[in-house]
């Protein structure tokens, strides 16, 4: 949202290094073919940017979710409303 309010066209970063700050230097990576660095990952998380647009974005996302199956971390979300949902972690057969 600070690299948004930036830029004179409004858009949003999908591309993790282009992050203002600390945020731009935390090893983000492509995670698939993709040449935009917009996975990270960060002690129990995986940590995407989502953008509808990737080129020009004026919206985006943000989901971090657990990657490790024995630690029962919430799902987080935040688009640029800057609201931040909070899913529990999934009851199922495998949860303890």
């Amino acid at each position: 949202m600070i690299y948004s309010a930036g830029q004179s066209d409004g858009n949003f970063a999908c591309d993790g290094t282009r992050l203002l700050g600390a945020a731009g230097k935390l090893g983000w990576d492509h995670g698939d073919s993709s040449t935009i660095k917009k996975y990270l990952r960060v002690e129990y998380y995986n940590i995407r940017l989502d953008c509808p647009n990737e080129i020009n974005p004026r919206s985006f996302g943000i989901t971090a979710d657990s990657n490790n199956g024995s630690i029962r971390a919430p799902l987080l979300y935040m688009n640029e409303t800057g609201k931040l949902s909070v899913a529990p972690w999934p009851k199922g057969p495998n949860t303890h």
